[in-house]
């Protein structure tokens, strides 16, 4: 097990509190897991850190996902974040334009989530 030091470090953009604990549990082993559940936080966190992922459900209901992924990729400092969506039926961010987006990746099933994370951390 890697020293909590030692790990990458993830924000997870979650409302849901069962999902919350859900998806930190898949990544607690291999990552540092930072979770926000507000806009404020969120943006109070990438402006003192830089995540080494970014994992969000997209249908958070208090930010637009298109626009948060744009504003990530147009931001300097955070632009080379690779970011994971999840839950992106019926949002801004989906299957059929995610490739508008770079660094984006979408996630069907979270059971691939760390697989995932763990593959775009190591580029």
């Amino acid at each position: 097990m890697n020293s909590e030091r030692n790990k990458k470090r993830v924000v997870l953009i979650e409302e849901a509190t069962c999902r919350m604990e859900e998806i930190r549990g898949k990544l607690s082993d291999e990552f540092s897991v930072r979770v926000v559940t507000s806009p404020f936080k969120l943006l109070s966190m990438l402006c003192t850190e830089k995540p080494d992922i970014i994992v969000l459900n997209s249908s958070v209901c208090w930010f637009h996902t298109g626009q948060f992924c744009g504003a990530i990729n147009g931001t300097e400092a955070l632009a080379g974040t690779p970011m994971v969506l999840y839950n992106t039926e019926n949002t801004s961010v989906h299957p059929g334009n995610v490739t508008q987006f770079r660094n984006c990746h979408i996630v069907e099933d979270l059971g691939r989530l760390p697989e995932t994370a763990r593959s775009l951390v190591t580029r």
